[in-house]
């Protein structure tokens, strides 16, 4: 009996982490969907080092699909600084309850 009364808890906290990894997914796609102006954001970063090539120049993409890659690694890249407090927030809400109060 005890061990069925194990894997009941077991499978509880398999649930409670699939439910906070989807949320932290979630989360991470709502932050990833505001950031849709990714060409825009890659601009404006990109802008000093254009501002320092010769008159003329131009920035090229060396491989066939850089020039959609590139914007949409920057915007994900930002979405996940973005939705660090809420990733982090649930990481330890899943780990808070097993911890001792002198732990937390």
């Amino acid at each position: 009996m005890a061990g069925a009364e194990g894997e009941g808890h077991l499978f509880d906290h398999l649930l409670e982490l699939r439910s906070r990894i989807l949320r932290g997914i979630v989360g991470l796609g709502v932050a990833l969907a505001a950031l849709l102006f990714a060409n825009k954001l890659y601009a404006r970063l990109s802008q000093p080092l254009v501002d320092k090539l010769p008159e003329g120049a131009h920035l090229i993409a060396v491989e066939v699909a850089s020039p959609f890659f590139a914007p949409l690694k920057l915007a994900f890249f930002a979405a996940v600084v973005l939705s660090m407090p809420w990733l982090l927030y649930q990481a330890w809400a899943f780990v808070a309850p097993g911890l001792y109060k002198r732990e937390k």
